[in-house]
């Protein structure tokens, strides 16, 4: 099975519109920093730029984490998975998984262009310490290579949504039992509701 991504254009512009900031930024910086004649001005100066283009960096790696997230190629075999971005390419046997699982996703926070699944599947070689809130898509933000979440085609699907990987769930569900690749059901929100009872 093979996963390729939706493109997702906006990405591209807001890596170039936050380089364009930084780049003016740094102009600005320049430029000013000649006029200046004031050391505890010029020091003033320098500390806000210094934390505006820190900001404009943390956004580009942000931004860049993202386009990987949702611009990887993900491949699926009877032997594991591989996953692809560009030039890059990682393969995992079903093994490494630490975590492969059904899960509800109906009370987490989506994109706008998400809320209409529910339901999918999660693969992740590390143990998943993500809120009950949180989206897969968030926390693969944060692990994109070591982090799969595919959704499952709702039903009724509106006009307008979608996700970056998506499959049919019986098609899906039917490939993973020809492979042996058995699957847990997880609920981050049912077992929010459990610690909070206990």
């Amino acid at each position: 099975m093979i996963f390729k991504p939706k493109k997702r254009a906006e990405l591209i512009i807001i890596f170039i519109l936050v380089v364009i900031v930084a780049g003016i930024e740094i102009a600005d910086l320049l430029e000013y920093s000649n006029v200046l004649l004031d050391r505890q001005e010029k020091a003033g100066m320098y500390f806000w730029s210094f934390c505006s283009i820190g900001v404009c960096i943390l956004i580009c790696g942000m931004v860049i984490r993202r386009w990987i997230a949702d611009g990887k190629t993900i491949i699926m075999s009877k032997e594991g998975c591989t996953i692809s971005f560009w030039h890059y390419q990682r393969t995992y046997k079903w093994q490494e998984f630490k975590i492969k699982a059904l899960e509800d996703f109906s009370h987490t926070f989506r994109d706008r262009t998400e809320t209409s699944y529910k339901k999918g599947v999660v693969f992740s070689t590390c143990d998943i310490c993500k809120l009950w809130w949180q989206s897969p898509q968030q926390y693969s933000i944060s692990h994109p290579f070591s982090f799969i979440c595919i959704y499952f085609v709702p039903e009724r699907k509106i006009s307008g949504q979608y996700a970056s990987y998506e499959t049919e769930e019986g098609l899906f569900m039917d490939k993973m039992k020809e492979w042996g690749i058995e699957l847990e059901e997880i609920s981050f929100y049912e077992r929010r509701k459990e610690k909070r009872r206990k």
